[in-house]
């Protein structure tokens, strides 16, 4: 049902390079901008606050943003052994009363706080790049020629865009 969102071809991984600009302060960001309820862990995004923001803690706040963004910047650049990132990846359920009147409830799921944070450095690094990818693809389906693509492509993106269509025409 879902084969055609998935990308086709083989996988490489994106170079390190590209979460180089992931550092302690993109960590401090993303730590100080998430909010929530607490994952399995039971630090709720206060208590990460606390820990990564605060100045209660001297250079160990620092130090800890530091170890996440090299965390962030291996987690996103290389393979990892899932089973390795279960306690990263892990949720906690609840359940939330449907509100029908039959006394139904239905299960979701919080996840960990420090997964948040460092979704939200990645996302912040690479919103750009997601959105324009997205905006090609669904033109893409939406158009039949795609030489009509390219009056939608911002000129700072254009040739990377005719690349992208290029190879994806290719191959």
């Amino acid at each position: 049902m879902f084969d055609d969102a998935v990308l086709q071809g083989p996988h490489l991984p994106p170079p390190a390079v590209t979460y180089h600009p992931i550092d302690a302060q993109a960590i401090y960001l993303a730590a100080k901008n998430t909010n929530g309820a607490a994952g399995p862990s039971g630090i709720d995004a206060d208590g990460w606050k606390r820990f990564l923001c605060s100045r209660s803690f001297g250079k160990e706040t620092e130090n800890l943003c530091s170890a996440i963004a090299d965390f962030t910047r291996k987690v996103a650049s290389e393979n990892q052994n899932p089973e390795h990132l279960s306690p990263f990846t892990a949720s906690r359920l609840i359940p939330l009363d449907k509100g029908d009147g039959n006394q139904s409830v239905r299960p979701i799921g919080i996840g960990e706080v420090l997964r948040r944070i460092v979704g939200k450095s990645i996302i912040k690094l690479l919103k750009n790049d997601v959105a324009h990818v997205a905006i090609i693809k669904a033109i893409v389906g939406c158009t039949a020629n795609r030489v009509d693509l390219i009056r939608y492509i911002p000129h700072s993106n254009l040739e990377a865009s005719i690349n992208y269509l290029y190879n994806d025409i290719v191959y």
